[in-house]
C-alpha cells in the first residue's frame, strides 16, 4: 500500500480513474489489474481507497472541530501509536464547531456528517474537501457539568469536563472535587495507544475559574506576589516569604496539571484540562536547605525552600507520565488512569513548627499536596499500578521515609518508567499495588485488581516493554534544554516578524521575562517583507527549526537567531475591514500582509468625516511586561487616510499656536496655551502604546506623567496577576479652551473656514476587561493642564470616581498638570455564551415588555453599576431557591448580580424549567384573510413578543414571518438545544409532525403523482432529497435560548427541499445577520412563502404538492419560493432574497415560471451562496418594489436597492 501512495504519479491516475470515469464498473476492473501489475496482494480495493489522516501533520484545520463518532459520545482516535486515523471508504464521521464553521463557507449550523472517500479526502453534501478544510470560527467551547446524584471521596462533588454537542455530552474526564476544601482529589480519563501522538503546538489558553472557587480570583492566588505574602503569613516571616517565592526566576508554586495535557490527543481535548479544577499547587525550583536562622544570627531547625521547574514536575513526574503513554502504546492496552493528590504539604515556620500551605490560608482552602499519585488500571485484566512523587523536593531521606511512604515500596520491579525514583531532587517517587495504596489512601472506592496479577507492570518478561520498540525510537528526551529567544538581545536591528507556521498569529513569549521558549525540532516561521539581508539567499518567508539554545536551522544550515535580519523594517499596513463602529465610524485594523495571511496588531474604529480616532482596541498578556526596549522610534504615517493632509506638520507647535489663535482670537492668548520651550504643548498621544506592542492629541505632560503611569501600570497588572486583558484606549468629547473674552471654543488641530477636523479630545480612557472572571476598570484622564479644579468636578468627571480602590497605577492623579485622572468600574457584563443558567430565565428590561439584548454582535449585554435586570421563570426559580418566578437583580461589577443582599454569579440564576412561550392569535388580519399569530412569553401582564407570522387557517399555510435583525442578533446564543416543533392549537389537531416523516412524505406525493415508484425518484430513502421542516424566522436569527425554543411552532415552518434548506438558505440567512452585523444597522425582516411547487405525474403534468390530502381538502402547501424582505428604515433601502424550493426542476422551467420579478442579484455580495446551483437552491434577488406588485403579502417599499 505504501509503494502505491509514495508514487504521486500512480496515485494521480488511480484516482482520476477511479472518481472521473463514468463507467465506474470498468473502471474498477481497471484498477484490479492495475494493482496486480505492481505486485500488491491480498489488498481489496476497498482497503486501497481508504482515508488515512494525520492528526498531527496538518491534516486538520486551525481551528479544529470535534470529530466524533455518528450518533455517538464519543470522538473518534487513532488506532495505535502512530497517530494515523485510518478510515474505510463512505465510513462518515461527525464535525461539530459550538461556534459554526469558518471553513467552508458550505458548512452551515454547527454539526455537518462527512464521509471518507479518499486519502485525506471526505464527501460532504455532494461536494469533496480535503478535511484540514473544515475549521471552526472559535475553538469548540468545552464546559464543566456537575452530577447532582452521583459522589466521590469525603461527600466531594463528581464533575463531568467535556463537549455539549447538541443533547450529547462528549465527555473528556471526570473530576472528584471537594467544594469545602476547594481541592480537587483526583481525575478520571481513560489512556489508549494512540494517545502517545498527542497533537503537539498548543497555544496555551488561560486557565477557567468556572464557579467552584467562589469568592475568590485563583488566578491572583498563583501570583508570585501573592504567593510570598500567603507564604510570609503563614510562616510568620515576610523575610523567609521573599527567600521561598522570588521576584524572578522559576522560585513558585505552579499549576500543576492532574490530567496532563499530553494525555489526550485532540488539542480540543488538551485544552479543557485547563481548569483550574484539573490542577494543584505543584513546587517549582530546586530545594536548597538552609539554615535561616544561622545565616541572620545562630543556628536552629529551621528549613528554607526554593523551588525549580525541573525538579518534580518537570523531572520524576515527567516520567511518569511519559511513562504512562509509553506504556499503553508499547502494550496496546487502554488503561483507566486516576491522577489525584493526597495530603498537605508542610513548611517549617521561624520557631522551627511545621506549617500546613495553603493558597487560601485564612480559610484553610486550596492546599498544597503533599502527594501527587497515578493509579494506572488494565480493565481487561483487572491488574495496575500506583504511582506516587513526593511534592517537596529537598525533604529529607528520614522524614519521607517516616511520613511520605504510604504503603510497601515495589518501583525497584518497574523499568518502564525512565526516572530516578529516590533522587531527592527529581521529586522522590515509589511505586505500590493499587489496593495496598487504597488501603491508606481511600479516594477510591470501586476498583478491583485481581490478587494474582496486581502487578501486572513488573519486571518480568518486560524485555520489549520499552527498549528498541518503534515508540520509544521515536520519544523526545524531556531533558533537552530547546531554545530560547530574549526579544531584548537576541533579535537583530533590522528584526524578521516571527510567527507560528501558518497560522495568522506571532509567537510571543510566555510571561514577561521576553524569552520565548521552542521545543527541540519545534518550527517558526520569520518574515521580512522586502527579504532577507542575512542570510543571503532566502526569500521573504523562511522556516526556522530550533537546534539547541539560539541555534536554528534554515534550509539545512544552522545560525543564531541574531543572524536573521531583513534587508527592511517589515510593512506594516492600515486598511479597512468593512465593519462599523461607533458613530458610523470605520473599523480599521493595523498589522502585516504576509502572503495570503493578516497578522493583525490592533483595531482602531476611525471616524473619516471628523477625522477622529475613537478608540483603539487590542490585548495585553503577561509577557506585553516583557516588551522590547529601546526600540528606534519611526515617523508617524497617515497611510491613506486623513485626505492628503501633512498631519505630522499640524502637531508641530508653531502651527498649534496658530491654529488655536485662530480659533479663540488671540495669537498672545494661544502662546500662553502652547509655550515655546516648555513641555505644555500638545503630542502625538498613542491610543495603543508602542510598548503595548493612531494617535489622539494629548498635552505632552498628561502623556509622559499621569497618562504613562496608567499605560504602565496596566502592563504590570497583566504581569502580575498573570491574566489577559481585552483593552479599548479611546478619547471622548472636545477640548476647550478660552478665548479671549473668556468664552470656550472647541479645538481641533485642522481648521478650514467652517470645516473643523482632528478634534483634540477632553478625555483619554483606558477600559481593560479581564474576561476570564468577567471584571473590568475604566481609567480615566483629563486632557487639559490649563483648568481649574471646579471646572473638572463640574464638567470633566464623568463617572463615580472608585480611583481610591485601584493599588497598581503609580500616579499623582488629582495634580492638573500632570492630567487629572481617576477610575470607574467597567460596570457589568453578561456573555450571552458562558453566563447563562440552565435553564436560563429570561431577560427583561424592567418593568417593560422588552428583552434585555447586547449592544453589538460580541454577544455580552452590559450595565452600569447598579442598573437592574428583570429575570423571569415561568415555573419559578431553581436558583435562588428562595425566589418566586420573578428576581430583579442589581449589577455590582463584572458578571456578580445582588439580589436579596446576597452577591450572586449571573450563571447562577436558573429556572426550574424552560420559561413557556406561547402562540396566540392578536385579532389583526393579513394576506388572504389569515390571522396574525404572536409568538413569544407572558410575563405577569406584560407579553413579550418574538416574532409575528401570517397564517391562514383555510389552507394550514404560512406567508410569511416578521420580526428585526439588529447588529446583535450575529452574536445569538450557539449550540442551543433543539427542542421538537409544536402546532400551539392550530392545524385542526393533526399531528403535523408524523406528515414531514419520509414515509409520509413519500405516500402523499404518490397519491398526488399516481404512482408510488415516481414518489421514490423525488424523495429518496437516505440522502438529503427529501423536504425539512424549513424555518421562516430562523432560530439563530434570535439572540437567546428561549428564543430559539419559541421559534419551533408549525406556525413558523413551512415544507422545505433539505439541500435548500442547508445551503443557499442558510447563506441567506446568515448573510442577513452578518449584514446588519458589519453596516451596524437595524433590519426589518420578512421571511415568507409564495406559491405551490409541482411535480409531474406519470402522464407529464404537473400537479401541485401538499402534506395533508384527504379527499378533496389539500392543505399544507408545499410552497414554490421561499423570499426573505430586508427593509433598512434608516435610509429607506430593501431587497428581496427569493429561493426555489425544487430540485427537480430543469433551468428552463425556472426561467420560464419561477424568475418573477427583474433579477439583480449580481449587485448583491453579502450573500455567500451559489445562486445558479438548483440542487442547492436556484436564487436570485428583486427590488422590494418590484417583488411586491408579484407578490403583495406585505404593504411594504423602499426608495433604493440595499447594495
Amino acid at each position: 500500500m505504501k509503494r502505491i501512495f509514495s508514487s504521486k504519479w500512480i496515485l494521480i491516475i488511480l484516482i482520476d480513474f477511479i472518481y472521473v470515469t463514468k463507467n465506474k464498473s470498468s473502471g474498477y476492473q481497471f484498477l484490479d489489474n492495475f494493482f496486480k501489475y505492481l505486485s500488491v496482494d491480498n489488498v481489496t480495493l476497498d482497503d486501497r481507497f481508504q482515508c488515512e489522516i494525520d492528526v498531527g501533520n496538518n491534516d486538520l484545520g486551525s481551528p479544529q472541530p470535534l470529530f466524533i463518532r455518528p450518533g455517538t459520545s464519543m470522538l473518534i482516535y487513532p488506532a495505535n501509536h502512530t497517530g494515523i486515523l485510518t478510515m474505510k471508504k463512505s465510513q462518515q464521521i461527525e464535525v461539530f464547531c459550538t461556534n459554526g464553521f469558518s471553513r467552508p463557507h458550505e458548512a452551515k449550523g454547527n454539526l455537518v456528517s462527512v464521509s471518507c472517500a479518499y486519502g485525506n479526502k471526505f464527501y460532504s453534501n455532494g461536494r469533496l474537501y480535503n478535511l484540514n478544510e473544515f475549521s471552526c470560527r472559535k475553538f469548540p467551547h468545552h464546559s464543566v457539568h456537575r452530577s447532582y446524584k452521583e459522589k466521590c471521596f469525603n461527600g466531594g462533588l463528581w464533575v463531568d469536563i467535556g463537549f455539549v454537542v447538541e443533547k450529547r455530552l462528549i465527555k473528556v474526564m471526570n473530576v472528584c472535587h471537594d467544594p469545602v476544601t476547594e481541592q480537587t482529589y483526583y481525575v478520571k480519563y481513560r489512556l489508549t495507544p494512540a494517545n502517545i501522538a498527542a497533537q503537539q503546538g498548543l497555544n496555551r489558553p488561560k486557565f477557567f475559574q468556572d464557579d467552584f472557587f467562589p469568592g475568590k480570583e485563583i488566578n491572583f492566588l498563583y501570583t508570585r506576589s501573592r504567593q510570598r505574602e500567603t507564604i510570609s503569613k503563614i510562616l510568620k516571616s515576610e523575610e523567609l516569604g521573599h527567600e521561598l517565592v522570588q521576584e524572578k526566576g522559576n522560585a513558585f508554586l505552579s499549576r500543576g496539571h492532574l490530567a496532563a495535557r499530553g494525555d489526550f490527543v485532540y488539542i480540543n481535548e488538551q485544552r479543557s484540562t485547563f481548569h483550574y479544577i484539573n490542577v494543584a499547587p505543584q513546587v517549582f525550583k530546586k530545594l536548597f536547605l538552609l539554615n535561616y536562622r544561622k545565616l541572620k544570627q545562630e543556628l536552629s531547625n529551621l528549613f528554607v525552600f526554593i523551588f525549580q521547574w525541573q525538579s518534580f514536575n518537570g523531572l520524576n513526574w515527567r516520567a511518569i507520565e511519559d511513562g504512562s503513554r509509553r506504556l499503553a502504546a508499547n502494550r496496546k492496552k487502554t488503561f483507566d488512569v486516576y491522577t489525584g493528590t493526597h495530603g498537605v504539604m508542610k513548611l517549617n515556620d521561624t520557631d522551627g513548627n511545621e506549617q500546613e500551605i495553603y493558597l487560601d490560608p485564612d480559610n484553610r482552602k486550596i492546599p498544597v499536596p503533599k502527594i501527587f499519585y497515578k493509579i494506572l488500571i488494565d480493565t481487561s485484566e483487572k491488574s495496575g499500578v500506583a504511582l506516587i512523587g513526593v511534592n517537596n523536593p529537598h525533604i529529607s531521606i528520614e522524614a519521607i521515609r517516616r511520613d511520605y511512604i504510604v504503603c510497601n515500596d515495589i518501583s525497584h520491579q518497574i523499568k518502564y518508567i525512565k526516572w530516578r525514583p529516590e533522587d531527592i531532587r527529581r521529586g522522590y517517587s515509589y511505586a505500590c499495588s493499587v489496593d495496598d495504596f487504597l488501603r491508606n489512601v481511600p479516594h477510591l472506592t470501586n476498583i478491583t485488581v485481581s490478587m494474582d496479577r496486581r502487578q501486572l507492570w513488573i519486571l518480568i518478561n518486560l524485555v520489549n516493554a520499552c527498549l528498541g520498540s518503534v515508540v520509544a525510537s521515536d520519544y523526545i528526551n524531556n531533558d533537552d534544554s530547546g531554545c530560547t529567544i530574549n526579544i531584548n538581545g537576541d533579535l537583530s536591528d533590522v528584526q524578521p516578524l516571527i510567527i507560528k507556521p501558518g497560522a495568522a498569529a506571532f509567537i510571543y513569549p510566555e510571561d514577561r521575562n521576553g524569552i520565548i521558549y521552542l521545543d527541540n525540532g519545534q518550527e517558526i516561521e520569520i518574515y521580512c517583507s522586502n527579504g532577507f539581508n542575512s542570510p543571503v539567499g532566502i526569500a521573504n518567508l523562511a522556516t526556522a527549526k530550533c537546534v539547541d539554545e539560539n541555534l536554528f536551522e534554515v534550509q539545512g544550515v544552522p545560525y543564531n537567531f541574531k543572524d536573521f535580519s531583513c534587508t527592511q523594517i517589515p510593512t506594516h499596513v492600515a486598511r479597512k475591514t468593512g465593519k462599523k463602529c461607533y458613530e458610523n465610524a470605520e473599523e480599521v485594523e493595523i498589522g502585516f500582509d504576509v502572503g495570503n495571511r493578516f497578522l493583525k496588531v490592533f483595531e482602531v474604529c476611525h471616524d473619516e468625516i471628523r477625522e477622529a480616532n475613537y478608540y483603539a482596541k487590542y490585548r495585553l498578556t503577561p509577557a506585553n511586561e516583557g516588551y522590547q526596549r529601546s526600540y528606534p522610534r519611526p515617523r508617524f504615517i497617515t497611510g491613506s487616510f486623513f485626505d492628503g493632509k501633512n498631519v505630522d506638520a499640524l502637531y508641530s507647535r508653531a502651527v498649534q499656536r496658530e491654529t488655536i489663535a485662530g480659533l479663540i482670537g488671540s495669537f498672545q492668548l494661544a502662546e500662553t496655551y502652547i509655550e515655546a520651550t516648555s513641555d505644555i504643548f500638545m503630542s502625538r498621544g498613542h491610543l495603543a502604546a508602542k510598548v503595548d506592542f493612531i494617535y489622539g492629541s494629548q498635552w505632552q505632560r498628561f502623556n509622559a506623567l499621569n497618562w504613562e503611569a496608567i499605560e504602565d501600570g496596566t502592563r504590570k497588572l497583566a504581569a502580575d496577576r498573570n491574566i489577559t486583558l481585552d483593552v479599548y484606549t479611546g478619547t471622548y468629547g472636545v477640548m476647550n479652551l478660552r478665548d479671549s473674552v473668556g468664552n470656550f471654543r472647541n479645538i481641533h488641530l485642522f481648521v478650514n473656514g467652517a470645516d473643523r477636523r482632528i478634534p483634540v479630545p477632553m478625555l483619554f480612557y483606558k477600559v481593560l476587561l479581564n474576561r476570564s472572571d468577567n471584571e473590568g476598570i475604566v481609567l480615566i484622564g483629563v486632557n487639559n493642564p490649563h483648568l481649574m479644579f471646579d471646572e473638572i468636578m463640574s464638567d470633566y468627571v464623568i463617572c463615580t470616581d472608585v480611583s481610591d480602590s485601584i493599588n497598581y497605577i503609580n500616579w499623582q492623579k488629582t495634580d492638573i498638570s500632570r492630567g487629572y485622572s481617576y477610575a470607574s468600574f467597567a460596570s457589568c457584563s453578561i456573555k450571552v455564551n458562558g453566563d447563562l443558567g440552565e435553564p436560563q430565565p429570561l431577560l427583561i428590561r424592567p418593568g417593560m415588555s422588552e428583552f434585555f439584548f447586547p449592544s453589538g454582535r460580541d454577544g455580552i449585554i452590559t450595565m452600569n453599576e447598579n442598573e437592574q435586570i428583570e429575570l423571569y421563570c415561568s415555573s419559578g426559580f431553581d436558583s435562588p431557591s428562595n425566589a418566586g418566578n420573578t428576581v430583579m437583580a442589581s449589577c455590582t461589577t463584572g458578571n456578580q448580580f445582588l439580589f436579596n443582599g446576597i452577591r450572586y454569579n449571573f450563571i447562577q440564576f436558573s429556572c426550574k424549567s424552560y420559561p413557556v412561550h406561547v402562540a396566540r392569535e392578536s385579532g389583526a388580519r393579513c394576506y388572504n384573510n389569515g390571522y396574525i399569530v404572536k409568538h413569544g412569553f407572558d410575563v405577569g401582564n406584560r407579553f413579550l413578543n418574538v416574532y409575528d407570522s401570517c397564517h391562514d387557517k383555510v389552507r394550514e399555510e404560512n406567508y410569511y414571518s416578521y420580526y428585526q435583525l439588529t447588529p446583535a442578533n450575529d452574536g445569538y446564543q450557539a449550540g442551543f438545544p433543539r427542542p421538537n416543533f409544536i402546532t400551539g392549537g392550530f392545524f385542526g389537531g393533526k399531528n403535523v409532525d408524523s406528515l414531514y416523516t419520509r414515509y409520509n412524505q413519500r405516500n402523499t406525493i404518490a397519491g398526488i403523482l399516481g404512482s408510488y415508484d415516481l414518489a421514490l425518484q423525488y424523495i429518496e430513502e437516505t440522502s438529503d432529497v427529501y423536504m425539512s421542516r424549513g424555518h421562516l424566522a430562523a432560530k439563530a436569527d434570535f439572540i437567546f435560548g428561549n428564543q430559539h425554543r419559541a421559534t419551533f411552532y408549525f406556525t413558523n415552518v413551512a415544507p422545505q427541499w433539505q439541500k435548500f434548506n442547508a445551503l443557499n438558505w442558510v447563506a441567506v440567512e446568515d448573510g442577513s445577520r452578518i449584514l446588519a452585523a458589519d453596516r451596524n444597522i437595524n433590519l426589518d425582516v420578512y421571511t415568507g412563502t409564495f406559491g405551490t411547487a409541482t411535480l409531474r405525474d406519470i402522464y407529464g403534468n404537473p400537479q401541485p404538492l401538499y402534506f395533508y390530502v384527504n379527499g378533496s381538502t389539500r392543505q399544507i402547501p408545499v410552497p414554490k419560493l421561499f423570499y426573505r424582505i430586508l427593509i433598512n428604515k434608516a435610509d429607506n433601502s430593501g431587497v428581496v432574497l427569493i429561493g426555489v424550493n425544487n430540485p427537480h426542476l430543469t433551468l428552463e422551467e425556472i426561467k420560464k415560471d419561477y424568475i418573477i420579478c427583474t433579477d439583480v442579484s449580481s449587485q448583491i455580495n453579502y450573500i455567500n451562496w451559489q445562486k445558479d446551483n438548483i440542487e442547492r437552491g436556484y436564487s436570485y434577488a428583486c427590488t422590494v418594489n418590484d417583488f411586491v406588485k408579484a407578490v403583495p403579502h406585505v404593504s411594504v417599499s423602499a426608495s433604493k436597492l440595499l447594495v
